[in-house]
């Protein structure tokens, strides 16, 4: 192998001229070398090119998550709210019908007392 480099490449000593058709084959190789390393940078410059892209519209799906995100945690703190609101009224709604059935209760029992003193006067002229 290293022998094979210093036959296609000149030496410091120029003993040994290159002819002219060893010089068009080293350029004709060298050109293909350079052609197919121009293919792969063309190549690997599209597969870049293409992951900015991806990058950039997976950014743009966080971004639009990201709002989404905040307006549902706003949109529950609010339902957290209105539940604590209505839970609160409706231990109020609880307690008042609490307290109409004791008055309801004290109204009948009343009534009962109303009613028999009334038959009781009644009975008694």
């Amino acid at each position: 192998k290293a022998l094979a480099t210093k036959q296609d490449t000149p030496s410091g000593n120029h003993s040994h001229p290159l002819s002219p058709e060893v010089d068009v084959a080293v350029l004709q190789r060298s050109r293909a070398s350079i052609d197919k390393l121009r293919d792969q940078l063309k190549l690997k410059d599209r597969e870049v090119n293409a992951k900015v892209t991806e990058i950039e519209n997976l950014s743009d799906q966080v971004d639009r998550l990201m709002g989404i995100n905040k307006e549902l945690r706003k949109k529950i703190r609010i339902s957290q709210g209105q539940v604590r609101n209505l839970i609160d009224e409706r231990a109020d709604f609880l307690t008042q019908l609490q307290d109409q059935q004791h008055q309801l209760s004290a109204l009948r029992q009343r009534l009962g007392i109303a009613e028999k003193e009334n038959e009781d006067l009644a009975q008694s002229r």
